[in-house]
């Protein structure tokens, strides 16, 4: 019964859309400068030396970031006035 048989097409649209449901893509240095407003230089500043805490994938020689890496990094970082400091 080969006529419910999924076609080549479908297969590949169907695992396309799992690994994009799975996977988000990874920012590069120049994508992530422009989120947090800093220079591509402070953002390699901040990797070589660990001043910032801001997990980074090494994809061969390249350097990529998760989103959600850089959304925690935020997130860690916002301030609320007028909010009871810890102590």
């Amino acid at each position: 019964m080969q006529g419910n048989a999924p076609s080549d097409a479908q297969r590949s649209s169907a695992v396309k859309a799992a690994i994009q449901s799975k996977f988000t893509p990874l920012l590069d240095p120049d994508e992530v400068a422009a989120i947090l407003g800093v220079s591509v230089k402070t953002l390699n500043v901040w990797r070589c030396t660990g001043r910032v805490n801001l997990p980074y994938v090494k994809v061969g020689a390249r350097v990529r970031y998760r989103r959600a890496d850089v959304d925690a990094y935020i997130a860690r970082r916002t301030v609320t006035p007028n909010a009871p400091e810890a102590a």
